[in-house]
């Protein structure tokens, strides 16, 4: 004959229990690794459609020549946001101006984005490194380098520059 056994009901419950906690917290563990795998997959798009903004954004204020201006101006507005945007309707005439009086050809040698810093706000700084070769009245073909950093908001369901800083030259 069996005699009792040495674990009472009590251990059996408390094993129960400790399983169904266990339990609970590896599904717990699961449902944030997927939150959090989804919050990136997200976040990865976004910064995906913010690059691909700021390079063509970036890329429109600098027009190759006169001719090429005008629709670059309007593309610099339609790119703006906010107090940019504000900006780049008042300074757009101007540009083209300068432009015409320079005489002014640009050739873009090397355009590049990387996200620098997504904000809690929602927007996105974005590091854009960018070569040119200016050729005008005075000078032919002169290299300059500049690194601008560009702040990028979503505006109506797309990227728009609110903010364009010149970081380094």
């Amino acid at each position: 004959p069996r005699g009792d056994s040495r674990l009472g009901r009590r251990w059996f419950i408390g094993i129960a229990a400790a399983l169904v906690v266990l339990a609970g917290g590896v599904g717990y563990g699961g449902y944030a690794a997927l939150r959090s795998h989804q919050d990136s997959r997200a976040t990865a798009r976004n910064d995906a459609a913010a690059l691909d903004a700021a390079k063509d954004c970036v890329g429109a204020t600098q027009a190759p020549d006169i001719g090429a201006m005008a629709s670059s101006a309007q593309k610099i507005i339609e790119c703006g946001a906010g107090a940019f945007r504000s900006q780049a309707i008042l300074y757009s005439s101007l540009l083209v101006e300068a432009y015409q009086a320079a005489n002014a050809h640009v050739e873009v040698s090397d355009l590049r984005a990387a996200v620098e810093r997504n904000n809690p706000d929602g927007s996105i700084e974005i590091l854009v490194p960018l070569r040119v070769k200016v050729s005008n009245a005075e000078t032919q073909n002169q290299e300059a380098g500049y690194r601008l950093r560009v702040t990028m908001v979503r505006e109506e369901g797309k990227y728009r520059i609110s903010k364009l800083d010149q970081v380094a030259r």
